[in-house]
């Protein structure tokens, strides 16, 4: 469990009025599990969005490099074309 969840379960248990050295340790059973299973689901989170975050960045670097070529492709268009007529 991360130190930041077990600092807040400590927290928690300290206002319920468990005692606070007992904390998150002391728990076993249906709430142990509850809180083993929120570690979980953060880990896994966090594992999601930094696998989102680098989908996006390579779709962004995607959609930069076609701008690009595009960009290449008009400026080539305007040298091409003839300056001003007389």
């Amino acid at each position: 469990m991360s130190d930041a969840l077990r600092a807040a379960v400590d927290r928690t248990l300290t206002a319920a009025g468990w005692p606070a050295r007992k904390g998150s340790a002391a728990l076993s059973g249906a709430p142990g599990d509850l809180l083993d299973e929120l570690a979980r689901r953060g880990r896994d989170a966090r594992t999601q969005l930094s696998r989102h975050g680098g989908q996006a960045r390579d779709e962004v670097s995607r959609q930069l490099e076609l701008i690009e070529r595009r960009l290449g492709s008009l400026e080539e268009l305007i040298q091409a074309t003839p300056k001003g007529k007389p």
